[in-house]
């Protein structure tokens, strides 16, 4: 589609670049923060997959996570008591 209207391969790349790579960008929280976005464009992130990349890559690299606790959620040891101590 792209290439129909650009006049050489050169312009292809940047229109490319601009009508799917940078939304994209922008979009998956990487440069601003999701929730400082207006709320429509806080609902149109969820349909972009780098959103949920850059949750895990960040629990991965910030918090040291295990790529299996992304997908589960935090857990919590049962073999402490409600007062710190093993039992």
């Amino acid at each position: 589609m792209i290439s129909t209207v650009a006049p050489n391969q050169q312009v292809a790349f940047q229109l490319a670049l601009l009508s799917s790579f940078l939304p994209t960008f922008i979009l998956s929280g990487f440069i601003f923060p999701i929730s400082s976005m207006p709320r429509v464009l806080q609902f149109v992130t969820y349909v972009v997959p780098a959103r949920y990349f850059l949750v895990a890559l960040r629990g991965i690299v910030l918090k040291g996570s295990a790529i299996d606790s992304q997908r589960r959620g935090p857990t919590t040891s049962s073999t402490s008591s409600p007062g710190g101590a093993a039992s």
